[in-house]
Formats: structure tokens, sequence, C-alpha cells
């Protein structure tokens, strides 16, 4: 079994659609998808994402399969039938966080455009300015 099989796993265990897992660890949907059909291993940084966000599961067995799926303090596992959710975040606050941060982002983007437009009038007009005193 690959990494990318054994994060199928995961994926299955938690009951979640692949879209919604997918943007629980920050990845674009059609993600595990695409290293399926090109036979690619995620990176440590989307393992260590999803022990981040999933922090039950083992990251030793997504990357090597050995040992179990379930890190052993921990025996409960994320089952959305057995509602024995055991996560920090639910992934609707996960997709909020991340839609705040996108939000925020654009925020800044926005005023900082704004900021040079304002620049941009404002040295035009003194360019007209001394264009005007200057004839």
């Amino acid at each position: 079994m690959t990494a990318v099989e054994r994060i199928l796993e995961i994926l299955k265990d938690t009951g979640l659609s692949t879209r919604q897992f997918e943007l629980s660890i920050e990845k674009t949907s059609g993600y595990f998808n695409s290293l399926t059909k090109r036979g690619s291993s995620p990176s440590v940084d989307v393992v260590s994402k999803i022990v981040e966000v999933y922090p039950h599961y083992s990251a030793e067995w997504i990357l090597s399969g050995r040992g179990s799926m379930y890190l052993k303090s921990d025996s409960k596992k994320l089952n959305k039938r057995g509602s024995s959710i055991d996560c920090d975040l639910t992934i609707d606050e996960i997709i909020d966080s991340k839609i705040q941060s996108n939000l925020n982002d654009l925020k800044q983007t926005l005023i900082q455009m704004i900021v040079n437009e304002i620049d941009k009038e404002i040295a035009e007009t003194k360019q007209s300015i001394t264009d005007r005193i200057s004839d």
C-alpha cells in the first residue's frame, strides 16, 4: 500500500468527502486524484498537515505503513457515523478560518491598491500645479 493509498484510508475513516478532506489540509480540490493518476507520493508537508489537523493518526503509518493507523496514546478515531469526533477543529471551522484568512489577505491587497491610487492622484495633482505655476 502506498502513502497515497494510506491517506485515502484515513479519508474513508473520517467519513468526509475527498473535497472536504483536501480543503481541511489546505490542498486544492483534486489533489489526491492527481497524485494517484501520476503515481506520485505526497510531500512531507502534506503528511505534516494531515497529522496537525487530525492528530490521532500516525505519521509513521502514513509514510511507511508500519505500526497502527492511530496513535497508541489516542484510541479514538474521527468517525462521522459513530460521532466520536476527536479533533480540535471541525471541518467547517477549518474552512471558515481559511476563508477568513483569504478575506483578510484580499482586504490588505485592496487597501494597498487604494493607497497606491491615491498616491498616484496626489503626484499627478502636484505635477499639474507645478506645471501651472511655471507657465
